[in-house]
């Protein structure tokens, strides 16, 4: 009865303390990347604003027609008319940011291939970089879940 115990309060014990290592970890993980994506902010935001607005504008469209579950019941034709949109903003802009930049070709080819297949995949990938990009140029914190699909911010 005591080994029973005994085993069972070292294996709770293993148990605690590889939880607050795993907490500790992912803890200071966040705080790494919260840290990376501020300078990225201080740096490319700033140095992007005109660009970031296009970012917001185009992300809060995403928010409110794929966002949330809206992907089982997208209008395909207003996704196309923003997709046309994306394509003709990006052929405007000029960013200094060789990493912005490389997104930015990346969201002109999610968006040409929407205008052209309507596939329901390339809408969530475009939501998903405006996303990114919204955090990385605007300080976007409506949910601040990173997808990590941008150059952006991961250059940081």
């Amino acid at each position: 009865m005591k080994t029973a115990l005994w085993i069972t309060g070292a294996v709770l014990a293993v148990i605690g303390v590889s939880a607050y290592l795993y907490v500790t970890a992912q803890q200071e993980q966040q705080a790494q990347t919260e840290k990376e994506v501020e300078e990225i902010q201080e740096t490319v935001g700033e140095d992007h604003e005109d660009i970031g607005e296009i970012v917001r504008t185009s992300h809060q469209f995403y928010n409110n027609t794929a966002g949330y579950g809206g992907l089982q019941s997208l209008e395909m034709d207003k996704q196309i008319d923003q997709a046309e949109e994306n394509i003709e903003h990006v052929n405007e802009m000029d960013p200094d940011s060789a990493s912005l930049e490389e997104d930015l070709g990346e969201i002109k080819s999610l968006s040409e291939s929407v205008a052209a297949n309507r596939e329901i995949e390339d809408v969530r990938m475009l939501h998903r970089y405006f996303h990114d990009l919204d955090i990385a140029l605007n300080y976007y914190d409506g949910n601040t879940k990173i997808w990590g699909v941008t150059e952006t911010l991961e250059a940081g």
